[in-house]
């Protein structure tokens, strides 16, 4: 007798199944469909291990980025400013408290460069462009590039893109005098408009200069300054605005 599928031919006649055939070829599928059944469930272990060391290895790297950001920034509780990190690719940070939220403390100088200003030594001039006084920098005053008259035909928005100009120029003489704008606070600023008779809106102008200072010294903090704009009926050059400015040498 021959066997076939591990039957005999006995067992396989005619195209016949024998009983013990039947139960013998019902074993078997039985077998083969357990042994499909383990191997699907290996495959699906595997892959939800693989998952799981995924999420747990993102779970890893979200602690370490948010951990890394952390001591890079710092924290600062009840504006309470306790030390100072190292320099992290060339900008300071500051360490403190504020009620446990994360504060970025970035430097002056870096926020100025980050809007564009550029700083270079400046050759001495006929006049100082700005002095040290004891703990104050005084500024000369300093002109616009933009020349004409507000009121005829020079609108406030060209007006006040020339006073942020302004603001600009006189950054850049603190910085040559001080060697940088860390520390500094913002005292008192001086805005000459010119302007016709009917013009009223100086103030408008002068905006240009404050928000810049806003925006590096802050508007809450030592960027907070007094200020006077007032309009003229010339500037030197023909400019269309001037600025000055005195700092405060706080740290």
């Amino acid at each position: 007798m021959k066997d076939v599928g591990g039957l005999s031919t006995d067992e396989l006649s005619h195209g016949g199944i024998t009983k013990r055939g039947t139960e013998s070829l019902l074993a078997r599928a039985l077998h083969e469909n357990e042994k499909d059944e383990e191997e699907a469930d290996d495959d699906f272990d595997h892959r939800e291990n693989a998952d799981q060391d995924v999420h747990k290895g993102a779970r890893i790297w979200g602690v370490g980025l948010i951990w890394q950001v952390a001591s890079q920034v710092g924290f600062t509780f009840l504006n309470l400013k306790i030390s100072s990190l190292p320099p992290i690719m060339g900008l300071k940070f500051s360490f403190g408290i504020v009620w446990g939220y994360p504060s970025i403390t970035m430097p002056y100088q870096n926020i100025a460069e980050a809007l564009g200003i550029t700083f270079e030594k400046q050759t001495p001039g006929y006049l100082n462009l700005c002095v040290r006084s004891g703990n104050q920098l005084i500024t000369s005053g300093h002109v616009s590039d933009l020349k004409g008259k507000l009121g005829a035909g020079l609108s406030v928005e060209e007006g006040y893109q020339a006073a942020r100009n302004c603001a600009e120029k006189v950054l850049r003489s603190v910085w040559n005098t001080h060697g940088t704008l860390d520390g500094l606070r913002v005292l008192k600023v001086l805005g000459c408009v010119n302007s016709t008779l009917e013009f009223t809106d100086q103030h408008l102008v002068i905006n240009g200069c404050s928000d810049m200072l806003h925006s590096i010294f802050g508007k809450d903090g030592d960027g907070y300054h007094a200020r006077s704009a007032l309009g003229f009926a010339q500037l030197p050059t023909g400019a269309a605005v001037e600025v000055e400015a005195i700092f405060e040498i706080v740290s």
